[in-house]
């Protein structure tokens, strides 16, 4: 992969971290704290992943990443934010399982509207 595709994976295992650090706490303190944390996480990633599509478009377009890179590329990218997806929906379920915090359930991520 190219210089500037490695920095932009590194932002995105950044973000990764980030959110199974997070889950990591609500699941060991059996609290729900860090939901809204969790679900901007996944917010800001989505964003840099579109930024980051962008930037490969243009380098699929000047020729400067070829196919099976760019390929790889865009499924470490998608995946990234499907583990994300899951990791959230995970605490979700954990949250129902141990009734933690009833009040969260209206604000639970809709993953097929977002």
């Amino acid at each position: 992969l190219r210089t500037e595709q490695i920095e932009e994976l590194q932002q995105l295992k950044a973000c990764i971290n980030n959110v199974l650090s997070m889950v990591e706490d609500s699941f060991v303190n059996k609290e729900m704290t860090r939901y809204q944390d969790i679900k901007g996480e996944y917010y800001r990633m989505k964003e840099l992943v579109a930024r980051f599509n962008e930037g490969q478009m243009q380098r699929i377009v000047n020729d400067s990443s070829k196919t099976r890179k760019s390929i790889l590329y865009y499924a470490i990218s998608g995946n990234s934010l499907m583990m994300v997806k899951q990791n959230i929906k995970l605490i979700e379920i954990f949250n129902d399982a141990f009734g933690l915090d009833g009040s969260l359930k209206q604000s639970y991520l809709q993953l097929d509207s977002h």
